[in-house]
């Protein structure tokens, strides 16, 4: 099995989000675990250098976090 791609600042991607595909281009990539707050709401993600975490920002100006297994390039 190919590995993913590595995602690294200005990549973009995609994900869904209830019955929509939402774009972001990633700002930042957390190897480790990171907490932060988003819009009043804590978040919390536990990346790896095998399953990073991305904080991303999404084509409607909001920002996210996300684990590599919840994101994919966007075509």
């Amino acid at each position: 099995m190919k590995a993913k791609p590595k995602l690294r600042p200005g990549s973009s991607v995609c994900w869904n989000w209830r019955d929509l595909v939402v774009t972001g281009t990633v700002k930042r990539v957390y190897h480790e675990r990171v907490e932060l707050e988003l819009r009043g709401t804590r978040y919390v993600r536990n990346g790896t250098p095998e399953r990073p975490a991305y904080l991303i920002t999404s084509a409607a100006g909001n920002d996210v976090l996300k684990l590599a297994s919840e994101v994919r390039r966007a075509k």
